[in-house]
């Protein structure tokens, strides 16, 4: 039975971080990267290949103290 849970927690977050990829979700509103790491501490842990790091960041939050809506890098 255990074993089910983390298949399906597994399932769940590969699931979430193709929407977040694919830019069908709705963007976090964060004024820069210390709010980003407070709300990053509570999620899962991630493994992100590194073409997609870029993606991840710019779908899943909007920087509101930038001018384009992106984290500064």
């Amino acid at each position: 039975m255990k074993q089910e849970k983390t298949y399906e927690k597994e399932l769940d977050n590969r699931a979430y971080i193709s929407n977040i990829l694919s830019g069908r979700c709705e963007k976090i509103c964060v004024s820069g990267w210390d709010e980003v790491e407070e709300i990053e501490k509570n999620e899962p842990l991630r493994f992100l290949r590194i073409d997609e790091w870029e993606s991840y960041w710019e779908n899943k939050y909007f920087c509101t103290t930038s001018w384009d809506g992106k984290l500064p890098l």
